[in-house]
C-alpha cells in the first residue's frame, strides 16, 4: 500500500531523489498517523532562524517542514551520480497518466 511505499522511498529511493514539496504534514491521514507523522518529522533536522543573535540554528523537523533534499544543490547531485540529476519525485503519480501504476513497475521491475 501507500504505507509500503513511502518506506521503499525513506529507505532506497531518498538516497538520490528529493521530494521537496511533499511536507511531513501530507503523511497525516494518509500513511501516518498525526503522532507518527510528527516522530517522522522529527527524525530530521533542519536549519531555521535566525535567533535573536542573528545566527542560524539546527532545530528537529516539525509538519510543516518539508523533506529534505539529499544534496545541498545540482552540482552536489550530479557530482555524486555521474553528471545525472536525479529527479524529485514529488509529482511523479499525478504528471503521468497512470502514475501509480507507473511507480508500481519501478518498483517491481
Amino acid at each position: 500500500g501507500i504505507r509500503r511505499g513511502y518506506e521503499v522511498y525513506k529507505q532506497v529511493c531518498a538516497a538520490c531523489h528529493s521530494m521537496r514539496y511533499i511536507a511531513y504534514r501530507d503523511l497525516v491521514g494518509v500513511t501516518h498517523t498525526e503522532d507518527q507523522a510528527k516522530a517522522e518529522a522529527a527524525e530530521i533536522q533542519v536549519t531555521d532562524g535566525p535567533d535573536d543573535t542573528g545566527a542560524m540554528f539546527q532545530r528537529p523537523g516539525k509538519l510543516s517542514d518539508y523533506f529534505p533534499s539529499p544534496y545541498p544543490n545540482e552540482e552536489a547531485a550530479r557530482a555524486a551520480n555521474n553528471g545525472a540529476f536525479p529527479p524529485d519525485l514529488s509529482y511523479v503519480v499525478p504528471a503521468r497518466h497512470g502514475g501509480e501504476d507507473y511507480i508500481f513497475a519501478l518498483l517491481t521491475g
